[in-house]
């Protein structure tokens, strides 16, 4: 191929090393005219994706316990968060670690939404009382057991 790419025919380079024109035009569909370091690095990521794919699988397999007894928890208590679900699989004997039950519980999409701050109804100002004449109301700050006392007696 990097002959090829050098100049010489395609008929010149079969007949040279002895390969029919269709292996050629094989290769060259195979590699799509890369260069053999591309070609390299190509090989390397395809060899990671097929890792990457086997430890998924193998984590899809381990989680599956985890998934199973989660999905238990949810059943019995759909309103639960995270952190129930999880003290809960702790009291029910599961040694698992807080971040792969929260990883599995987030994959599985079991988060509830935030519920909204209940707000309290709007407030009808009402305009303050002035009384007819003074002393005739306390508050309840100047009262001891009830009996209402003046504020020279209560700072002796």
């Amino acid at each position: 191929m990097q002959e090829a790419e050098a100049g010489k025919k395609a008929r010149e380079l079969c007949r040279q090393h002895g390969i029919s024109e269709a292996t050629y035009d094989h290769w060259q569909a195979q590699d799509g005219g890369m260069s053999a370091s591309d070609l390299k690095r190509l090989k390397a990521s395809e060899g990671a994706v097929t890792q990457y794919k086997r430890r998924s699988a193998e984590l899809a397999r381990r989680d599956r316990d985890v998934m199973e007894a989660l999905n238990g928890v949810v059943e019995e208590r759909p309103r639960w968060g995270f952190w129930m679900c999880s003290h809960r699989l702790r009291l029910l004997g599961q040694g698992w670690p807080h971040k792969r039950v929260d990883r599995i519980y987030k994959a599985m999409k079991l988060n509830l939404p935030r519920r909204p701050k209940r707000r309290l109804p709007a407030r009808v100002p009402q305009p303050m009382e002035v009384a007819a004449r003074g002393n005739a109301e306390w508050s309840m700050d100047c009262m001891v057991s009830g009996a209402p006392v003046s504020h020279a007696e209560h700072s002796r």
